[in-house]
């Protein structure tokens, strides 16, 4: 159990896509929510009891990402392309302010996209051998 890869929604489409060289959105791609890394929350989880004077703190990337960037991130690092559901419904979350994390914990967080190659990296550690584009 200690080896099993955290799944979440990114994590589902990546082994779908490393694994079986195909995923499908279930929302449209005007969909949009937040995405923060794993590496982020620990650093602020880290830093809050320590630095931060709010009470609540929102921890968040700051910025929204569209299933159509996430599909446009997967088919540049995979050459897999995203099908959408016929009766697929658009979702979406409101941009959530990360003011207080940054400020009173100093921790940026960082970009979905910078940080996608990294992602499908291991990912593909996690799930075994890739799929030849």
């Amino acid at each position: 159990m200690a080896n099993r890869p955290i799944e979440n929604f990114l994590t589902i489409i990546l082994r779908q896509v490393l694994t079986q060289g195909q995923a499908t959105f279930f929302n449209t791609m005007t969909s949009e929510k937040d995405y923060i890394a794993i590496g982020d929350v620990v650093s602020a989880l880290e830093l809050i009891p320590q630095r931060a004077r709010s009470r609540i703190i929102n921890l968040a990337g700051g910025r929204n990402v569209t299933n159509a960037e996430l599909a446009a991130l997967i088919l540049k690092h995979t050459g897999r392309s995203i099908d959408v559901l016929p009766e697929a419904t658009e979702l979406r979350f409101p941009c959530i302010a990360v003011e207080r994390l940054v400020g009173e914990t100093g921790v940026q967080p960082g970009d979905l996209a910078e940080n996608f190659a990294a992602l499908v990296a291991s990912a593909g550690r996690s799930f075994g051998p890739r799929l030849a584009p």
